[in-house]
C-alpha cells in the first residue's frame, strides 16, 4: 500500500475534491490526520466479538506482498453484532499534519431545513429513562445509556466535504471522521462525526484508553467553564457514572496487561460544545495481542452501553425505536502488526443524499432526571447541528411544519 506525506493545505484540497475520489476514508486525531483512498480489498461480514480480532487479521495477512509488507485498514464496527462491520484496504493513504483552523470557507451554499423527525419523542424518552431507573432501584441495573435519533431533510444533496471540513475546524482535537457505507461509488452514504472518546490506541506492547462519562454543556466564557468542571467533578452523580465506567473496562483491561496506570481521580476534558469527565487509562501487554482483540473486550463500555452490559444490552433493544447502526460503534485504524487506533463513534451523523441523521444518548443511573437526561442529548446534538449549519431556531421551525403536515394528513 503507498502512502504519501502531504502539506495540511494539500490534505484540505483533496477533501475538497471528495465528490471525485475513490469512496474515500478519512481518520484524524490530534496528531495525524489520515486519508485512504481506493479500495485494493474490502471486507464486510457481521461478526461475533471474540472472531473480530482473528477474522480480520487474517484477512489483512492475506493482502501482504511480502513479510516486510504491513498493510493498514481503515474500518467500521457497528454497535450491535448484527450490523457488518466494515473494513477497506486502501490503494493509497495520504498523510499529512493535522488540520487546524481556518480550513473551511467562511460560507457554505444555503440548504434549507424541511423536515425534523425524532426517534423517541421527547416523552417517550423520558418514559424510557423513568422506567430504567425503577429498574436500577430494584437492582437490576446500574447505568443504562439512552439515545434519540433526529433525522433532518434537506432542500438539496448534502456534501460530506462540508460538513467534514466544518467539523475539523470547530472540532481539531478531536477523533474526525468520514467513513463511506455504501461499496458503490455515488451512492453517498456517509458516517461522519467529531469523537472526543478514545476507546484503545495499541502500539508494540503499549496500550491507552480514555473513557469519557459524565457531561456538561461548554460555556461561551472561559470563568463560567471553570465553574462548570469544577461543578462536574464534584457532582456525586457524574462521578457514579463515570467510576462505573473506568471499573469496567480496568477489569476488561486486566487478563491482557501487565501493567495499568490509572489516575485515582478523572480531569475535564473540553469539546466544542461539551464538557467531560475524562480517565486516562494506560499499560503494558502481557503477549502480542492485536488491538482488535483489545477492542471486543472493551466495547461496548458502560459508557455507551451500560452496567451490567447484558441487562443493559436488552434494555436499550426493547426501548429504543431505532436501530443504532455505527452509532455508538467503532470508527478507526489497525495494521497486519495488530496496532492500531479506535475511537467510539459518538458526535457523529449518518448522511445519505438530502436526508442526515443524527444521535447522542445519555448516561442513566440511579440519580439521574429525566428532563436533564433531554438536555443534555440536546446538548450533544449540538456538534452536528452547529456543523450543518442547523440553527435552533430553524430546528423547532422545521419541527412545526412537519409536525402541522402530519396533522394535515392525518
Amino acid at each position: 500500500m503507498a502512502e504519501q506525506t502531504i502539506s495540511t493545505a494539500r490534505m484540505c484540497q483533496h477533501i475538497r475534491d471528495w465528490p471525485s475520489a475513490d469512496s474515500p476514508f478519512f481518520f484524524s486525531n490530534s496528531s495525524v490526520s489520515m486519508l485512504a483512498c481506493g479500495a485494493r480489498s474490502r471486507f464486510q461480514q457481521s461478526l461475533s466479538r471474540p472472531r473480530l480480532a482473528a477474522t480480520v487479521n487474517n484477512w489483512l495477512q492475506a493482502q501482504r506482498h511480502d513479510r516486510h509488507d504491513n498493510p493498514i485498514a481503515f474500518g467500521v464496527i457497528p454497535f450491535n453484532e448484527s450490523t457488518p462491520a466494515r473494513f477497506v484496504l486502501p490503494q493509497h493513504t495520504l498523510i499529512s499534519e493535522p488540520l487546524t483552523p481556518p480550513i473551511a470557507p467562511d460560507f457554505w451554499p444555503e440548504n434549507p431545513l424541511l423536515s425534523v423527525t425524532s426517534l423517541p419523542d421527547a416523552e417517550s424518552f423520558k418514559h424510557s429513562v423513568k422506567s430504567a431507573i425503577a429498574q436500577m432501584q430494584s437492582g437490576t441495573l446500574q447505568k443504562v445509556v439512552l439515545a434519540r435519533a433526529l433525522t433532518l431533510g434537506f432542500t438539496n444533496p448534502l456534501q460530506p466535504e462540508q460538513l467534514l471540513l466544518t467539523l475539523i475546524q470547530k472540532n481539531p482535537s478531536a477523533f474526525n471522521f468520514c467513513a463511506p457505507l455504501s461499496d458503490v461509488q455515488g451512492q453517498g452514504k456517509w458516517l461522519l462525526g467529531s469523537s472526543p472518546e478514545l476507546l484503545i490506541r495499541k502500539q508494540a506492547d503499549h496500550f491507552s484508553a480514555n473513557p469519557l462519562a459524565g457531561s456538561r454543556k461548554r460555556a461561551s466564557y472561559s470563568e463560567q467553564n471553570r465553574e462548570l468542571e469544577a461543578t462536574l467533578l464534584n457532582s456525586p452523580k457524574d462521578r457514579h457514572e463515570h467510576a462505573i465506567v473506568v471499573a469496567a473496562m480496568q477489569q476488561a483491561l486486566r487478563p491482557f496487561a501487565r501493567r495499568i496506570t490509572v489516575p485515582r481521580s478523572p480531569s475535564v476534558i473540553s469539546t466544542g460544545t461539551m464538557l467531560h469527565l475524562s480517565t486516562l487509562i494506560e499499560g503494558t501487554l502481557t503477549g502480542d495481542h492485536h488491538v482488535l482483540e483489545l477492542a471486543a473486550a472493551l466495547h461496548p463500555t458502560p459508557a455507551v452501553c451500560g452496567q451490567p452490559l447484558a441487562a443493559a444490552h436488552q434494555y436499550i433493544q426493547l426501548s429504543e425505536p431505532f436501530s443504532r447502526g455505527y452509532f455508538t460503534g467503532l470508527v478507526g485504524w489497525c495494521d497486519a502488526q495488530g496496532n492500531g487506533e479506535w475511537a467510539i463513534a459518538i458526535r457523529c451523523a449518518e448522511m445519505h443524499g438530502q436526508s442526515l441523521t443524527a444521535c447522542a444518548g445519555a448516561g442513566i443511573v440511579a440519580s439521574s432526571q429525566a428532563n436533564e437526561e433531554l438536555t443534555e442529548i440536546s446538548d450533544k446534538l449540538s456538534t452536528i447541528l452547529q456543523a450543518a449549519g442547523v440553527s435552533p431556531q430553524a430546528l423547532n421551525f422545521a419541527g412545526r411544519c412537519a409536525a402541522q403536515k402530519a396533522t394535515v394528513n392525518g
